[in-house]
């Protein structure tokens, strides 16, 4: 562990901070509290992922790598209390059978854009809502999944109890429980694969991006609907891919223990002192 971290490094991590203490602020999470969370962190990860080869963890070792004083330690590896957020049943349960949706050709147009489908079962339908969701899960009502998706907007009923899936809106729009799920996992990930680059994986974590500055307000918007285009080609594409690999996997009796996480994003903003982006670095 580096005695004085590298100042250009202790400028990006104030940076990155920013928009998460604006996240704080808004939603009434003050210093005082941050610092708790900070602390558990702290200790949390210590504990895990710094462990001494043969050597048992102790509450002055953690305290010493991490600055917490030893008395937090104590008390927070002791707390029966789990941080981490889990995703709930439903959600992950949802994921499925949008991703099915999204993957089964009899359920898409021609464009490739999402057939509506019965609530119930019908004659002249290859599928329905409730068969879907039986699919992948036998216990849950497909009513109570439908409310609950239809009340993230994920989902909407028209008059002929047809149900109609927005491919777009893959963030649950309201539910403050899934929306901080959501970006939990998401950010943990980017953060993860960026940082791992940063301590020299090898080979690297796939993180680019493009970015432009002194662009017209009007094109922004016209880049935003681009690049959420781009990105629903390339989600679908690795989607696709992966329930592939991951079927001819299980058929040949293979089973494994890694998790894979593939995202983009598109972000615009006014301007500002407050950056780490020159104009003059226009990059792909």
């Amino acid at each position: 562990m580096a005695v004085s971290p590298p100042k250009s490094l202790v400028k990006a991590v104030s940076f990155c901070m920013r928009p998460l203490v604006r996240l704080c602020i808004h939603h009434g999470i003050d210093y005082r509290q941050l610092i708790e969370i900070l602390k558990e962190t702290f200790v949390t990860v210590a504990e895990r992922d710094f462990p001494l080869p043969g050597r048992k963890q102790t509450d002055s070792r953690i305290s010493l790598i991490t600055g917490v004083h030893r008395k937090d330690v104590h008390r927070l590896r002791n707390s029966t209390e789990d941080a981490a957020p889990r995703l709930p049943a439903a959600q992950k349960l949802a994921s499925n059978i949008i991703s099915f949706w999204l993957d089964t050709p009899e359920l898409l147009n021609s464009d490739k854009s999402p057939l509506p489908l019965p609530r119930t079962a019908r004659e002249s339908h290859a599928w329905s809502f409730a068969q879907l969701v039986a699919r992948f899960n036998q216990d849950m009502p497909a009513r109570s999944l439908l409310d609950e998706l239809v009340k993230s907007g994920i989902l909407s009923i028209d008059q002929e109890d047809m149900v109609h899936l927005d491919a777009e809106a893959m963030i649950p729009s309201k539910n403050i429980d899934q929306k901080a799920s959501f970006f939990s996992h998401t950010i943990h990930d980017h953060i993860a694969a960026a940082g791992e680059n940063l301590c020299g994986a090898s080979p690297p974590f796939l993180d680019r991006y493009v970015c432009f500055a002194d662009i017209h307000p009007a094109d922004a918007e016209r880049l935003g609907v681009v690049a959420e285009k781009a990105a629903m080609r390339a989600l679908k594409t690795v989607n696709e891919a992966a329930k592939d690999l991951k079927q001819a996997s299980e058929a040949a009796g293979k089973t494994g223990d890694m998790r894979i996480h593939f995202g983009t994003f598109y972000y615009k903003q006014q301007q500002q002192s407050e950056t780490l982006y020159s104009r003059e670095e226009d990059q792909v």
